[in-house]
């Protein structure tokens, strides 16, 4: 693989085959970081219930370990304020 020429694309990180990948012996999903933006876009979505809400801070709360071993919150910030409480207070 030539970094150089070509960057990182998402195969070079799993292949189509993969589904998942150790980091820092957390098992992280594909997907993960898509999902846990989607929880985003639940939790500021005027039609969500309150259901849908909780829903997605679950759900953003379990997806949090996988985005911490990427080390999201170094490079991002995120506007959302439950969304970065989550990613903060995650041991």
């Amino acid at each position: 693989m030539d970094i150089k020429k070509h960057g990182i694309r998402p195969e070079d990180i799993l292949s189509d085959a993969q589904n998942t990948t150790f980091v820092d012996g957390i098992n992280v999903r594909k997907g993960s970081v898509a999902a846990f933006l989607k929880n985003i876009d639940i939790l500021e979505n005027k039609s969500s219930t309150e259901e849908e809400k909780e829903g997605a801070l679950h759900a953003m709360q379990e997806l949090s370990p996988a985005l911490r071993a990427l080390n999201l919150l170094h490079y991002v910030d995120f506007k959302n304020k439950a969304a970065q409480d989550i990613l903060e207070s995650t041991p």
